[in-house]
């Protein structure tokens, strides 16, 4: 597991309290761990700790549903 996604699930967790068991793969919403509106705060933590500002007018929920999902957007959109 990669150092974002590890730190998402350790945001998730504490942000959440969340104690089940998460995988990097998993969907935060389908699997019913977060309603959507725990999912933006969540993304609003990562764009200060990431200098990354996620376009909540054009961004697709399936682009940011997983651990790895969140880690690639922020990968590929992170401000150099």
């Amino acid at each position: 597991m990669n150092d974002i996604s590890a730190h998402i699930i350790e945001l998730v967790r504490e942000n959440f309290s969340i104690t089940e068991p998460l995988s990097e793969n998993q969907s935060f919403i389908e699997s019913g761990l977060l309603k959507s509106m725990q999912l933006i705060e969540l993304l609003f933590d990562l764009e200060d700790e990431y200098d990354i500002e996620f376009d909540f007018n054009d961004l697709d929920v399936s682009e940011v549903e997983s651990p790895v999902k969140i880690e690639k957007y922020i990968m590929r959109h992170a401000i150099a």
